[in-house]
């Protein structure tokens, strides 16, 4: 079974089984740096909240839908034998960014720093209506039984409604920016990658040769030095100039 049908069969389930959750999101793969995080023996609402949004929000993105399941047959309470089977699809919650937070950091699907700017504010304003909405749905509920609101109670169900349908457009607009350039964005991390790691190897090699003009010959920090050698020969570095610059070198 493929990690995607493990998810749809996990989306069936109701998402209760936090330790199967987290199994599912490794093996999709999508996202290394939360895995740790996620990977706690003693989870809170803040993990549970984060894998149930990772996850819903990768299955939105990639169509997975929950997986079709039968409800076995009961006998009905009059005894008239057994009612029949009835197929259920057990939907998924539609991810709207209201975790809480109005940005990101690491996403399975999107990546919010690699968003242009007008759909990081879409991605940011997504959130603050669904913050706005808690609010509102607060308000709602006290005023439930309040015959004479009944003026205020729908105003306030028409700002959710508004909201949510705002919300749906942002992250529709998000999802297809990023479905088409998804390829683009990982191609300028990849470089973006390279071009970091050859500024530290710069700066490594720069502060190994330094190490070595300043601790050739004293004694000192030897294995530290041969280590400090060593890389440098891995890369193909040459540092005789640097032992014969050094002060101590007796040689």
């Amino acid at each position: 079974m493929t990690p995607q049908e493990e998810l749809a069969n996990y989306l069936a389930t109701g998402m209760k089984d936090y330790p199967a959750g987290v199994r599912i999101f490794k093996n999709l793969g999508v996202d290394q740096d939360a895995n740790n995080f996620l990977s706690t023996p003693n989870p809170g609402k803040i993990h549970v909240n984060m894998l149930r949004n990772k996850l819903q929000h990768y299955a939105r993105v990639y169509e997975i839908k929950a997986k079709i399941t039968t409800a076995p047959p009961r006998p009905s309470p009059r005894g008239e034998g057994v009612r029949n089977a009835v197929s259920k699809v057990v939907g998924t919650e539609k991810t709207t960014g209201g975790s809480g937070r109005v940005t990101i950091d690491a996403n399975p699907v999107v990546r919010f720093e690699e968003l242009p700017a007008v759909f990081q504010d879409k991605y940011k304003q997504a959130g603050e209506l669904s913050n706005q909405n808690k609010t509102l749905h607060a308000e709602l509920k006290q005023l439930i039984d309040e015959p004479t609101k009944k003026e205020r109670r729908g105003e306030l169900s028409a700002q959710i409604i508004d909201n949510k349908k705002t919300v749906r457009q942002f992250w529709d607009d998000i999802d297809r920016w990023w479905a088409e350039n998804k390829d683009k964005a990982m191609e300028q991390r990849i470089a973006d990658k390279a071009g970091r790691d050859a500024v530290d190897k710069l700066k490594r090699i720069k502060a190994n040769k330094t190490y070595i003009r300043r601790t050739y010959g004293t004694g000192k920090k030897a294995d530290e030095l041969a280590a400090r050698m060593k890389e440098l020969e891995g890369w193909g570095i040459d540092y005789t100039e640097d032992i014969e610059k050094s002060d101590f070198n007796t040689a």
